[in-house]
């Protein structure tokens, strides 16, 4: 007789947990050292999991436990609601986010909740990393009593905690019911809260700063003076000549350990002067993101850049080696990328969003620099998603494709006729989404559809993974090639989203019936789902 389990294996129950707390199959790996996410998200993403799964059984309960405690928070803000048992366990807990507001943080209201929270500071559980988010409030400065309560804070956070690290956050608030919005970032309370923890026997290091700005000189030296444990920074507003100033004092500042670095430039303000960087400032950087502010865009969405910060950024993070450890990039390209962004400098890329700038309102990249520098990029040979935005529509130039892991390519200004289209689509045989512009084949001067011969050589299924494809159809598209593109269509038996101009609705849709009943494969025999057609 065939015996069935009585309960689930916990590997499995692991992974409903999972599913219902962060809508994956296993535990996040964006901790708060990590790329790719932001941590005021991560913090409500942990504030909202749900704790009724927990009380299905005894077996679910001893599967998930260790899960949830991984990671434990805490709201201080006036006006929280009651504490609910937190769930730390000694040799379990590994994280604790504690949210303060920014006006009231080291009041009594504050000292309480802490108390209440850590267990009056009786705990310690020596867990790997305590996060401080402030919510940012009008400058004000501390008082004598704000003092002594900040001591006492920090001192029961180290004595119920022991954290290996800490990390500063700032959250900006908004007024409700008007626009202001408080953004400044309470320096004077990351820097008693940090006084005060390196006042300690085993002080924790600093390995993470997110904040919404970085003006004063005294948030600069913060910084600086944390530069040799930090890990992660993102700093969401900064001049690039206080860029220059942090990076570049009395003496180069190097961030030995640093891995995630996310900047958004102000370009305008006050001009820098040009100098020459001598050292690998961030020798580990893993993943950089360089973004210029959106008010620095103009109508024609061209960002701009003089030629003293183009230099100093270039200089900055390509100097003088190769960078084998850059795992992800997003970066404003000039005319000269082609140069810099080279196969051998950046040979472990795996992402890739790189979008087009002028210098100094010229020398944009002509259609052969554009494409030498696709060619560049996809020349590597571990690449897996590659976005290049160009301020102007492209020709596709045909070119060797060297790399063969690519997921997903967004080329939405490259012009490409469906033959071109299919050579991408057969050379990457994983490539799951695809954007770009199609446009008439050179020959095909018939605005009447293509005669079934040509739709006959997609008649085949195309071995490829691709689900997702956002086609930008140009109005000067004949029929022939709208035609010729269903017939393609039905060639992509796991297609499930195509995107296209809401005018070629119509169009394309009689052409894929019209493929379908003329052509022999049967398409949709192996699809999981519908293919869903949405408008651009």
């Amino acid at each position: 007789m065939t015996q069935t389990a009585r309960f689930l294996p916990e590997e499995m129950v692991l992974k409903i947990g999972w599913y219902v707390w962060f809508n994956q199959d296993q535990y996040p790996r964006n901790s708060c050292n990590s790329p790719g996410y932001d941590s005021i998200d991560r913090f409500k993403q942990l504030c909202s999991r749900n704790t009724s799964i927990l009380s299905v059984c005894q077996h679910w309960r001893r599967a998930l436990l260790p899960a949830f405690c991984r990671a434990v928070q805490g709201d201080c803000q006036m006006g929280s609601t009651a504490l609910r048992h937190p769930f730390i366990e000694k040799g379990l807990t590994k994280e604790v986010w504690l949210r303060f507001d920014g006006y009231l943080l080291f009041g009594k209201w504050a000292i309480e909740l802490v108390s209440n929270l850590l267990n009056h500071g009786q705990s310690g559980l020596s867990i790997d990393s305590l996060v401080i988010i402030i919510v940012n409030s009008p400058p004000t400065l501390p008082t004598y009593n704000e003092i002594e309560r900040a001591r006492l804070l920090i001192d029961i956070c180290q004595r119920a905690l022991m954290p290996r690290s800490v990390a500063f956050v700032s959250q900006p608030q908004t007024v409700l019911g008007s626009n202001i919005r408080f953004s400044s970032d309470s320096l004077d309370k990351f820097q008693m809260i940090y006084t005060y923890f390196s006042l300690a026997p085993h002080p924790p290091c600093v390995t993470l700063i997110e904040v919404q700005s970085v003006a004063s000189p005294a948030m600069v030296q913060f910084i600086s003076s944390t530069a040799s444990t930090l890990e992660r920074l993102r700093i969401k507003n900064i001049s690039i000549a206080t860029l220059q100033l942090l990076l570049k004092g009395a003496k180069e500042v190097v961030f030995p350990r640093l891995e995630q670095l996310q900047l958004v430039l102000d370009t305008e303000g006050v001009d820098i002067q040009p100098y020459n960087i001598t050292t690998q400032l961030f020798p580990r950087l893993a993943c950089l993101d360089i973004i210029i502010c959106p008010s620095d865009i103009g109508p024609s969405k061209e960002a701009s850049l003089s030629i003293y910060e183009h230099n100093f950024l270039t200089d900055l993070f390509f100097h003088d080696s190769a960078r084998t450890r850059l795992r992800s990039l997003n970066l404003p390209v000039t005319w000269d990328t082609v140069e810099v962004l080279g196969p051998k400098l950046l040979e472990n890329l795996r992402y890739v969003f790189l979008y087009e700038v002028s210098l100094e309102g010229e020398h944009l990249l002509d259609e052969e620099e554009s494409n030498q520098l696709l060619q560049n990029i996809l020349s590597l040979q571990h690449v897996r998603s590659v976005f290049l935005t160009n301020s102007a529509p492209r020709t596709f130039i045909n070119f060797p494709l060297q790399c063969h892991n690519l997921h997903t390519l967004g080329i939405s200004n490259y012009s490409l006729t469906v033959d071109q289209v299919v050579d991408i689509i057969k050379h990457f045989r994983f490539l799951y989404f695809l954007e770009f512009s199609l446009i008439n084949d050179v020959a095909d001067k018939d605005p009447g559809a293509v005669p079934a011969v040509q739709l006959r050589k997609y008649g085949s299924a195309l071995n490829t993974s691709m689900k997702n494809m956002r086609a930008n159809i140009v109005p000067e598209t004949t029929a022939g090639t709208v035609a010729l593109f269903g017939s393609f269509i039905v060639a992509l038996p796991h297609l499930q989203c195509l995107t296209i101009p809401r005018g070629f609705c119509g169009l394309v849709g009689r052409s894929i019936k019209y493929a379908c009943e003329k052509q022999p494969y049967k398409w949709g025999s192996e699809m999981q789902t519908p293919l869903n057609i949405f408008t651009i």
